[in-house]
């Protein structure tokens, strides 16, 4: 007999132990203010937010794109946090990277426990 799969449970499992629905990760910046960063993972299909990001020229173009997908604040406000948090672009580029690496290794682990 096949294995039988509740997709809410399995939705729900997958958000737990690797990356929201959304892929937005929130990075705390200081002890006071976060962000919320957009990890190339886990992406809709015709979603081509890593070929932007791959295209992206800069460091701060970057970050300002990782940090652009918050439903309720823009990217030049995170980016005033991150900034005024004494962060900077490469700093946020490491951290979206090393959270889409860990997301892949999540994924290649995870066990869907019914």
């Amino acid at each position: 007999m096949a294995r039988k799969i509740n997709a809410e449970a399995f939705a729900k499992q997958m958000a737990e132990q690797i990356i929201a629905p959304d892929s937005l990760v929130e990075i705390q910046a200081n002890q006071q203010d976060s962000v919320w960063a957009k990890i190339p993972f886990n992406l809709d299909e015709g979603d081509d937010y890593l070929t932007r990001l791959s295209a992206c020229g800069s460091g701060e173009e970057f970050a300002r794109l990782a940090l652009s997908f918050h439903p309720t604040r823009s990217a030049d406000e995170q980016w005033e946090t991150w900034i005024a948090a004494g962060r900077d672009a490469k700093l946020l580029v490491n951290i979206v990277g090393m959270m889409r690496q860990e997301a892949e290794e999540r994924a290649k682990n995870f066990r869907y426990r019914g």
